[in-house]
């Protein structure tokens, strides 16, 4: 499967609020959360340097994908109130430790056009079913004897960054957010489908007095991340 994407660093296995019983009865799945930004390299590349980064990237994102590790990537859009933020990986796996691994195996982040911020990700969403619809697409596409790259679906989406406390969560499912989930003690992060800022807000505004902080980028990523508001 090939993912479509321009996209506090912490140590080791995390712990997380009740006892595994408690996670799984509740549906909660750990991820982790990569935030790509601008590394301290990024201004000193010639056009033919980033070119070929950028395609090892590409490569590097795939692969990544193909071996399952990695469920979501996109980039972020403009406005940005954060412009060193390039986009974002989800993964699969049990350490901050582990994607930290991951990621460094970018040329982006090997070559300094990249750094990365590592959070863990806890929520209801279930991102490998997202994957599994994913890889259905790609199925489909070669079956049409189609390029899988070049007709993957990709959408439009709002992501946020929220401070809230424990309210968090039920104010972002009021929000009709696809994946809200939890990155640290009072940390929210959201996907909206919202295809722009003024969208975002309209679908915050009854519960925007909730939160503390709200960051809105726009984001682009897979269209799959839609069925999740099926579930």
């Amino acid at each position: 499967m090939r993912i479509l994407c321009t996209a506090l660093a912490l140590v080791g296995l995390w712990s997380l609020p009740g006892s595994d019983v408690e996670l799984r009865a509740a549906g909660t799945h750990r991820y982790v959360l990569v935030v790509l930004r601008s590394g301290p390299d990024a201004a000193k590349k010639t056009v033919d340097e980033r070119t070929q980064i950028q395609a090892g990237h590409m490569a590097n994102i795939g692969r990544l994908a193909d071996e399952g590790v990695l469920l979501v990537a996109g980039p972020f859009g403009r406005p940005n109130p954060d412009p060193t933020r390039r986009g974002i990986f989800i993964f699969d796996v049990d350490s901050l430790e582990r994607a930290r691994a991951l990621t460094s195996t970018d040329p982006g982040v090997q070559s300094g056009v990249f750094a990365m911020d590592l959070y863990p990700l806890e929520t209801s969403a279930d991102l490998r079913a997202v994957q599994a619809a994913d890889r259905k697409v790609m199925a489909d596409a070669k079956a049409a004897g189609k390029d899988p790259n070049a007709n993957f679906p990709m959408h439009n989406y709002t992501l946020g960054f929220f401070t809230a406390g424990e309210r968090g969560d039920s104010a972002l499912t009021k929000a009709g957010a696809l994946l809200a989930g939890r990155i640290g003690d009072g940390k929210w992060l959201a996907i909206l489908d919202a295809p722009d800022l003024a969208r975002a807000e309209a679908l915050l505004a009854p519960v925007r007095a909730d939160f503390d902080s709200v960051d809105l980028t726009p984001w682009y990523a897979s269209a799959s991340l839609l069925t999740l508001a099926a579930r």
